[in-house]
């Protein structure tokens, strides 16, 4: 009887301490965005920091933080489940030699939600027209992880508008 009272007071432990971690994660995954919004608020607006919507002609809305113009365009294009909040913590620093621009892309943060355009050439394409009818330059552009592919997209389909491209892992 004392053997089974221990193995079940140890299963009860392992479950306990899985709900735990599973909670954790959860919250984690729940608010991770939140803890980078809160840049604009601290440190944001004060630095220059804007939020702007870009819409385009079939109503498609790209939602984008734009940094005081302190030198050229840098395009800042999030990874996978993120948003232009992702880049928060170093926001700060490349204003000081960029006009940054952080944008979210469709289905991410504040950007539309519309299936139809989650796929990379939709998403690519748009960005192309971002560039061209809002930063209205040519710009650095950095992709993280499929912001990477993406930032690959825009480089080869429209060198016209890129000055150079960072490729992040």
């Amino acid at each position: 009887m004392e053997k089974r009272m221990k193995v079940i007071i140890a299963i009860g432990i392992v479950v306990l301490l899985t709900i735990i971690a599973i909670s954790i994660f959860a919250y984690r995954n729940l608010n991770y965005d939140f803890f980078n919004a809160n840049f604009l608020k601290k440190t944001g607006y004060k630095l220059g920091f804007t939020e702007n919507t870009a819409i385009l002609d079939d109503g498609s809305e790209i939602y984008y933080i734009e940094g005081p113009n302190n030198g050229p365009a840098l395009l800042l294009l999030h990874g996978q489940q993120a948003s232009s909040f992702d880049y928060a913590k170093v926001l700060p620093e490349l204003s000081k030699e960029f006009h940054v621009y952080a944008l979210d892309y469709y289905g991410h943060g504040k950007s539309s939600k519309d299936p139809e355009k989650y796929n990379a050439v939709a998403i690519g394409n748009d960005i192309i027209w971002f560039i061209g009818n809002v930063i209205k330059d040519k710009a650095y552009i950095s992709g993280h992880s499929s912001g990477a592919l993406l930032a690959a997209y825009v480089s080869a389909n429209a060198p016209e508008f890129i000055i150079a491209t960072v490729l992040e892992y």
